[in-house]
């Protein structure tokens, strides 16, 4: 019947529609690369790693 989605790890904020649309642009081109769909949850996780690099490398 009905199925429900998992829920996200994450808190679930409002967004201006220019950073939904950014971040949304990015989904798309990393699942291309990736060649799957991926979460919004991978997503967040791949953002706060690269974050992380980018802070430790400096």
């Amino acid at each position: 019947m009905y199925e429900s989605k998992p829920r996200s790890r994450y808190k679930t904020i409002p967004l201006k529609i220019e950073t939904y649309l950014h971040l949304k642009q990015e989904k798309l081109r990393l699942e291309e690369n990736f060649g799957r769909k991926l979460s919004w949850d991978e997503l967040i996780e791949m953002l706060i790693e690269f974050k992380d690099m980018i802070i430790n490398d400096k």
